[in-house]
């Protein structure tokens, strides 16, 4: 959709109302001479829309009807890519009418033409020309950006196509809960969907600026070819330039699942940190109970049987208890590591769906839970997203247990991987230790890469982040 100085707006002021009671009270002196000529001067230099004046006919009913049109409501309907063209010195409809179009369709892009009024194809035909046809180019066959709110469409291509639970429609509500703005956007070809990308908008500590970050993406269709996944990252990021402009956003980081060749026309470098796990460790659900069994360390086989016979039992419930909490301050002070407030953890079952379960799985010892652990089931994976234990019951190996009787269990429900969600031997060498003692593949992601938009701000945020870091 292409829309050219597009009168969709209508906007009552006193000004238009004087001109209405006036075109009323000329009307009574159309029977005298000249009242053809005089009101079609009025309507050229007093009121500067000669238009009505000169319309004969039907045409008069028309234009009657499409003055009074307001489709305020209606536009934000549209979800075609749309291209927005508007003079930059138009006083028939200003430019405040162009940005309010750009703000009510999302998948819209405005280009203002300097130095041109109302009518850019009378003016500038040129350059009315080479927008649109660049427009068009950069859709290709139907190659778009657009933004997507429908829950069920989003999630089946990324299911289809291997993408994780942080690009989850159900994980942008989440964020929005915590008062984090988030953007979807698709592209298409040929009305196939080619990738998915979900942005987040970190806020920046100091001033009013603020990071925009992609976690785990952007997913490309699995059968993508490198020239279509290159296209796509750069109208994604074409995309995020403008929205990083009217956040004030310093940089962008992606953290993908594989590597991505940034194109040249945007200045980046690797991130100083990953938000997500470097690595991580995965175990294959589809081989046979006794094999997945019998690929742990001797040592976790003997302790399942151990915290079994000394009578731990473990639970599996989709709500959440302040327990789990209480355990996560121990596990937080026992280890060394941050964690979130409870809020964080409690809102995250408010966005349960069929297609992103969150669970939590207890070990109780006589009535007291020992160990819990936060799940999601999304996908063909079941992802360990946050564990925590008591350490005074830790002789009783409750968190083996209860690893093994949740891989059981996402198996019976036909999982196919278990993902225990980061390992690190420098940061977290005992962890880490009890995690790849379940045997599993280890699986290595990419650095992160940040987009700078502002220079300056981004030499700021490097030194303030190495401070942070050397305390």
């Amino acid at each position: 959709l292409i829309l050219l100085g597009a009168a969709c707006f209508r906007r009552k002021s006193v000004r238009k109302k004087l001109f209405y009671i006036t075109s009323k009270i000329l009307k009574i002196f159309s029977c005298i001479p000249y009242y053809s000529k005089a009101r079609k001067g009025f309507y050229r230099f007093i009121v500067r829309k000669s238009d009505y004046a000169y319309a004969d006919g039907i045409m008069k009913d028309i234009y009657l009807k499409i003055i009074k049109q307001d489709l305020s409501d209606e536009i934000s309907q549209v979800q075609v890519p749309t291209k927005i063209i508007w003079g930059e010195k138009d006083k028939i409809k200003p430019i405040k009418e162009a940005e309010m179009l750009e703000q009510k369709i999302k998948s819209s892009q405005l280009e203002i033409i300097p130095d041109v009024g109302h009518s850019p194809h009378l003016r500038v035909p040129e350059k009315l020309s080479e927008i649109i046809l660049r427009f068009l180019k950069e859709s290709g066959d139907n190659i778009c950006l657009i933004s997507e709110n429908n829950r069920n469409d989003w999630n089946k291509f990324l299911i289809k196509n291997n993408g994780k639970f942080l690009q989850s429609f159900e994980w942008g509500e989440f964020q929005k809960s915590l008062n984090k703005k988030v953007w979807r956007l698709k592209i298409f070809q040929k009305n196939c969907i080619v990738a998915e990308a979900q942005i987040i908008r970190e806020t920046f500590p100091i001033v009013k600026k603020s990071i925009l970050y992609i976690p785990f993406g952007p997913v490309f269709r699995s059968n993508a070819s490198h020239q279509e996944k290159e296209k796509c990252l750069s109208l994604f990021l074409r995309k995020l330039k403008e929205i990083a402009k009217k956040e004030n956003a310093i940089f962008l980081t992606i953290e993908a699942l594989y590597s991505l060749i940034i194109p040249k026309e945007f200045l980046s470098c690797v991130s100083q940190k990953r938000h997500q796990p470097q690595k991580t460790l995965v175990i294959n659900l589809e081989k046979k109970e006794k094999e997945i069994f019998m690929n742990f360390f001797q040592k976790v086989r003997y302790n399942i049987r151990l915290s079994e016979r000394k009578g731990v039992k473990t639970e599996i419930g989709n709500k959440y208890i302040g327990e789990f909490y209480e355990l996560m301050k121990k596990t937080k002070q026992r280890d060394n590591f941050q964690s979130f407030d409870e809020k964080h953890y409690k809102k995250l079952f408010d966005f349960n769906s069929k297609d992103f379960r969150v669970v939590l799985s207890t070990a109780k010892y006589k009535e007291k839970i020992i160990a819990s652990t936060i799940y999601i089931f999304w996908g063909k994976e079941v992802i360990s997203l946050h564990s925590a234990s008591d350490d005074a019951y830790r002789a009783l190996k409750a968190p083996a247990l209860l690893r093994w009787k949740q891989m059981l269990e996402a198996k019976k429900e036909g999982y196919k991987e278990y993902d225990f969600w980061g390992i690190d031997e420098k940061k977290w060498p005992g962890l880490t230790y009890f995690k790849k003692s379940f045997g599993g593949k280890e699986m290595d992601y990419p650095e992160g890469k940040d987009i700078i938009f502002q220079r300056k701000w981004y030499k700021i945020y490097k030194i303030l982040s190495n401070i942070r870091k050397n305390r």
